[in-house]
C-alpha cells in the first residue's frame, strides 16, 4: 500500500513540473465535502452521513475534455443494519440482530473529464471512471435487536458474535479493496467548484458478513462537495 501511494505521489509531482514546463493546462484542486452512504445487499439499513476530503488534479487536453485523478480520505458505511445472524444451522428468523458500520478509506480515482462552457467563467463539467479505495480503519457494533447482547466491532478485523444457541461465532472481517465506478457533476464558477458525485461499489465486501442478505455486500455513496482550483500553465 506504501508503495502504491508512493507511485502515485510521483507521478502526481513528476506529470505537475513536467506538465508546468510545457504550459499544458493542469489544476490542482483541494476538496472538502459530506458523504450519505448506504449497502446493498442487506434486508434493511439506514444511511450513514460523514465527510470526506482530499487533493485532485485535470489535466485538460483541451477545453472540452481532460483527464482527472487525485487521492481523497472519505467514510463510508451504514447505521442500524437489521436482519438475521448469518449462521447456515440458524431459522429464518432467530437472533435478529442490528449492526451499525463506519469504515475509512484512502480513495484514488481515475476519470474522464468532459466540459461545457454555460456563460463566460461558468461552466459544467461531467466525469466518470473506475475508482480503488483501501480500507484505513473502521469501527462499529453489532448486537441483538431485544438488546440483550451488543457488541463493539473491528469491521476489517474479525467479527464475533454471541448467539442464544450456539455460543460465541467469528466472522471474517470485510475486505479492504473497494473497487466500483464514479459518476460527477461539477459546476466551475472561476475557480470555485461545486460538484456532486455517486460512487458504485462493484467488489463485494465480504461473502459471509455477519448480516444475513440476499446479495453480495456493496457500497453506494452519494457526495456533495466543494473545490477550489488552483491552476498551473
Amino acid at each position: 500500500m506504501n508503495r502504491l501511494l508512493l507511485v502515485v505521489m510521483v507521478l502526481l509531482c513528476a506529470t505537475v513540473s513536467g506538465f508546468a514546463k510545457r504550459k499544458i493546462d493542469l489544476s490542482i484542486s483541494p476538496n472538502v465535502g459530506i458523504n450519505i452512504s448506504s449497502l446493498s445487499g442487506v434486508e434493511s439499513s439506514q444511511s450513514l452521513i460523514s465527510c470526506n476530503a482530499g487533493v485532485s488534479a485535470l489535466y485538460n487536453f483541451s477545453s472540452f475534455w481532460g483527464l482527472e485523478s487525485g487521492i481523497y480520505i472519505t467514510q463510508k458505511g451504514a447505521n442500524n443494519i437489521k436482519g438475521t445472524i448469518n449462521i447456515s444451522e440458524y431459522p429464518i428468523n432467530a437472533d435478529l440482530v442490528s449492526m451499525d458500520l463506519k469504515t475509512t478509506y484512502m480513495k484514488i480515482p481515475l476519470m474522464l473529464s468532459i466540459g461545457h462552457s454555460l456563460y463566460k467563467d461558468l461552466s459544467i463539467r461531467l466525469k466518470s471512471g473506475p475508482y480503488f479505495s483501501y480500507g484505513l480503519s473502521g469501527k462499529g457494533s453489532i448486537g441483538r435487536l431485544d438488546n440483550t447482547y451488543k457488541a463493539g466491532i473491528r469491521p476489517f478485523d474479525s467479527m464475533s458474535f454471541e448467539t442464544s444457541a450456539y455460543g460465541r461465532k467469528v466472522f471474517p472481517g470485510i475486505n479492504r479493496w473497494d473497487i466500483g465506478c464514479s459518476f460527477n457533476v461539477e459546476l466551475v464558477m472561476y475557480n470555485l467548484q461545486i460538484g456532486v458525485l455517486y460512487d458504485l461499489g462493484i467488489s463485494k465486501l465480504s461473502n459471509y458478513f455477519p448480516v444475513r442478505g440476499a446479495d453480495g455486500l456493496k457500497n453506494r455513496t452519494w457526495s456533495a462537495y466543494v473545490a477550489y482550483k488552483l491552476p498551473f500553465r
